[in-house]
């Protein structure tokens, strides 16, 4: 089905929808506030409508409704359900109905589902008898250009859950052969077809199937032994930090393709706790119900029925089993937790139809492009390198790495070869050891398909092209803060003054470093679904929480060391200068030794 539909749920608060539906399922709800019982949910399935919520709000505490805009077209349609219990007065009908007209657009595409409890419909409609009740109800049915389109009774004869739709709406209604529930004898199973005029609505389509290396199915000991004799030379001599980052994914990538082999894989549309056992009942089931369909034989019909017993009770354990093992694994196993939290999590995705720039956009590939196109457009040119222009020598001033005279919008001349670009920073090999001796050794890859074991194992032969971070950094550093740089600071100035010292301090305050700043020729792209848009060049901005931004926060603040040497500080005596560096978010004290 692609649209399901409840009344008298008797759901509350404690059961999750994610519960009752599979994940590709949004599930709309209104649960009885006040007692047992009731309730009404519409669930829609998202992979081929796109849903909106209405925000009704039902004007009797004993009626529960709920109301959702799908789009089956481009103009959409209304769908409302409702639960009325029995026995209410007439004062309740009428405040229902006078609540509809007043919040619904009914010049709409409109349907309106549930259980009315009119007992007396049937005979009211052939003209046996007439009440006071059945007045109002066709008052509002022709108020609002409406039809009852039900003819399926329930056991008893009566016709209780009633189906209203306006005449644009060509749709189809009779008793479902299989129930999603077991039946009650008031209320038979209803099956209704609409049919769509026009159009129908686009929807994002996700890349179910991808290719990717398959680590499980390697070759890690030649894997290995290739890493450990691999040469690094040209990486490490490199004076760019692009260069150097190129090569040392070429040199990975080109080993992976000898040692790692291909797969497709297909993404999962089952809830976390679905094992093989219940897909595999579910498929079944599945093709029983195809061939019931087609041949009406009572075989197939009844091993849907014995599949779909089995189906529910072993859900329920595995359920059961599921939440106790992620409860009892949440200290040391806390991504499994996260992993059931975001699975049970209310989610939106992204429409299949957009307009960019005055133009309609209905594949998904062309979205995900807009998406980067207008990413790339709000992007500052602050932070690019400027070439030299016919003002050059006007605007003359000397490199700050030589002599030589260049033009004021460049940093250094283009005949200035004593620096690199990339400074080199020594670090001792037991720092990075401890490090990757925290991360987990799992097959989790990141955007670069480079999963964490791989770095695990074989960090005695990455760990030369991993040399490159300052250890007295304090920002974005894992047991390191501005608190930890404070308590330094403040014992450094202490030592001092025991000692008679003299202490000199540089404030800096950087505004919005983070924003403007970036490494010359990053490139980045969106990802959505499985559909990737075509590469943008980042003109400004560093990602936040990024792995980039705290090595750019190094780079940038490497150069303070170049500045103090170079920097004559007058001083009685040879002492210790502290650079204080406070760029907001995250503070840093860099210290040198200085004889002066």
């Amino acid at each position: 089905m692609d649209i399901i539909i409840l009344t008298e749920t008797w759901l509350h608060s404690g059961i999750s929808s994610s519960e009752l539906f599979l994940n590709q399922f949004n599930v709309f709800r209104c649960d009885r506030q006040y007692s047992k019982g009731g309730g009404t949910l519409i669930a829609v399935n998202t992979t081929r409508i796109s849903v909106q919520p209405l925000n009704l709000v039902s004007p009797v505490q004993q009626i529960d409704f709920v109301g959702v805009r799908v789009f089956l077209k481009k103009d959409g349609m209304l769908i409302i359900t409702m639960y009325i219990p029995p026995g209410l007065p007439i004062s309740c009908y009428e405040q229902m109905f006078e609540y509809l007209e007043n919040t619904v657009d009914f010049s709409e595409p409109i349907l309106i589902i549930g259980d009315f409890n009119i007992p007396e419909l049937i005979e009211c409609e052939i003209g046996t008898r007439t009440t006071q009740m059945f007045n109002i109800y066709s008052h509002f049915l022709s108020l609002n250009d409406l039809k009852q389109r039900n003819k399926v009774c329930n056991s008893f004869s009566k016709l209780l859950d009633l189906v209203l739709s306006t005449d644009s709406l060509a749709l189809e209604v009779w008793r479902h052969e299989y129930p999603l529930v077991d039946e009650d004898a008031h209320h038979p199973c209803l099956r209704i077809d609409v049919t769509t005029q026009g159009e129908p609505d686009v929807m994002f389509q996700r890349q179910t199937d991808f290719t990717k290396f398959n680590f499980y199915k390697a070759d890690l000991e030649g894997l290995y032994l290739a890493l450990s004799i691999a040469d690094w030379s040209k990486l490490l001599n490199c004076v760019d930090v692009d260069d150097a980052c190129n090569n040392l994914y070429n040199t990975i990538y080109g080993l992976f393709e000898q040692y790692v082999p291909l797969a497709k894989y297909k993404t999962s549309k089952y809830p976390l706790w679905f094992t093989k056992h219940i897909i595999q009942l579910i498929k079944q089931k599945s093709r029983h119900w195809n061939k019931y369909r087609k041949t009406k034989a009572q075989y197939h019909y009844d091993r849907v029925k014995s599949l779909s017993t089995e189906i529910r009770r072993e859900v329920k354990k595995e359920y059961a089993m599921f939440i106790r093992n992620t409860e009892n694994s949440i200290k040391n196993d806390p991504k499994k937790f996260w992993s059931f939290f975001n699975a049970k999590r209310k989610s939106t995705s992204i429409p299949g139809r957009m307009t960019h720039d005055g133009n309609e956009l209905t594949t998904s590939a062309d979205i995900v492009q807009a998406f980067a196109d207008q990413f790339a457009s709000v992007f500052s040119n602050n932070g690019a390198n400027h070439k030299c222009d016919s003002n050059c020598e006007i605007n003359a001033t000397f490199c700050e790495f030589c002599d030589k005279s260049c033009c004021a919008s460049k940093d250094f001349c283009n005949s200035c070869d004593s620096h690199p670009i990339l400074s080199k920073f020594v670090i001792d090999r037991c720092d990075i050891l401890n490090s990757v001796k925290k991360l987990k050794s799992n097959f989790v890859t990141g955007p670069d398909n480079i999963p964490a074991f791989l770095v695990v194992d074989c960090i005695n032969s990455l760990i030369e092209p991993l040399l490159d971070i300052i250890p007295e950094q304090h920002g974005f550093v894992k047991g390191r803060s501005t608190m930890t740089n404070l308590c330094e600071f403040t014992q450094y100035v202490s030592n001092a003054l025991d000692r008679r010292l003299q202490v000199d301090t540089i404030y800096t305050d950087l505004s919005k470093a983070f924003d403007t700043s970036v490494i010359v020729g990053r490139q980045q792209y969106v990802e959505f679904g499985g559909h990737k848009s075509s590469i943008f060049n980042v003109g400004s901005g560093v990602a936040q929480g990024s792995n980039l931004g705290p090595l750019l926060f190094i780079l940038f603040f490497n150069d303070a060391k170049a500045w103090q040497k170079r920097t004559a500080i007058p001083s009685r005596a040879a002492q210790r200068v502290q650079v204080w560096i406070d760029s907001g978010a995250a503070a840093d004290v860099v210290t040198f030794s200085a004889s002066c």
